[in-house]
């Protein structure tokens, strides 16, 4: 019995270690591959560029 829960602890552990990777594989490839995400990323790019427009004062010529 006392082998079982050793073998079933250094499985989940062993398992573990190995999902962490898997996870972030998956992530990346979601990332990489969701239009969606693509299109708000660029979306936000655009509005920070926006956001940089009309901060200046127009050069007004004195008379």
């Amino acid at each position: 019995m006392k082998r079982f829960w050793i073998g079933l602890l250094v499985f989940t552990i062993l398992r573990g270690g190995l999902a962490q990777n898997n996870v972030e594989y998956i992530l990346h490839e979601i990332e990489s591959n969701n239009t969606t995400l693509k299109a708000l990323q660029e979306q936000i790019e655009a509005q920070k560029i926006g956001n940089k427009t009309g901060t200046y004062l127009p050069n007004r010529k004195s008379m």
